[in-house]
């Protein structure tokens, strides 16, 4: 008589395989992200590049994801490099200068507010941005540059390319606000949807868009090009 005290335990090969499953597709469920297109056009449907656009969920609070970035903010050829970012509250950002010259970078808007010199080939240390909203940037010695940075409390953002068009990661189903933004925008141009139900959503503005600053200077300030 076997004494079953002693018998070697065989696990079950299919049963394990099995387990193995369900956790596979537990942990692909988990880590599922969908994508929605959002493409932005004017009066006409031609395509426009760099809007800046952001979800915020309705029926929850917004998910826990969190896309803290360090973004670079370059003063290229008397300009800010680019014109428009958009990065989540939590995030940092330098600024790099790859001009023969001097910036006075300043900016006095919005929660974030500073002021300093940046030399030839410098870079700037990280700056931490808390808080969501507008920072406006200029030069104090070539007051023609200008540039923004929005700051939102989401971690679904974009900014449009040549095509109009920006590709928003999403972890979660649901409704969602979707906000477009630019300084030369004269309206809100917003759009309540379900995703992602709707693999492309767009977006048309009522009005054209205002003439975006020149970042050039003149020949006045030929004066400052050695400081």
């Amino acid at each position: 008589m076997t004494d079953a005290r002693h018998t070697p335990y065989k696990p079950n090969r299919f049963a394990l395989r099995l387990v193995c499953l369900g956790l596979f597709c537990l942990t692909a469920q988990s880590t599922l992200a969908e994508t929605v297109t959002v493409e932005v056009r004017d009066p006409a449907g031609a395509a426009i590049e760099g809007i800046a656009v952001y979800l915020e969920a309705l029926d929850r609070e917004m998910p826990p994801e969190i896309h803290h970035a360090t973004v670079e903010i370059l003063q290229q050829n008397k300009g800010f490099v680019p014109y428009i970012g958009v990065v989540q509250a939590g995030s940092t950002v330098t600024f790099s200068n790859h001009d023969d010259i001097t910036h006075h970078i300043y900016s006095v808007t919005g929660n974030k507010r500073f002021s300093f010199n940046l030399r030839a080939h410098e870079i700037s240390p990280e700056m931490g941005i808390e808080q969501a909203g507008l920072i406006a940037m200029g030069c104090n010695i070539h007051d023609w540059m200008s540039g923004h940075l929005l700051v939102v409390d989401s971690p679904y953002y974009g900014v449009t390319n040549a095509r109009g068009q920006t590709v928003i990661e999403i972890g979660d189903a649901g409704r969602y606000r979707i906000v477009t933004w630019h300084p030369q925008v004269r309206e809100s141009v917003q759009k309540i949807v379900s995703l992602p139900a709707l693999e492309t959503v767009s977006l048309k503005l009522g009005q054209s868009l205002a003439a975006i600053p020149r970042q050039k200077g003149v020949d006045n300030f030929d004066f400052l090009e050695g400081y």
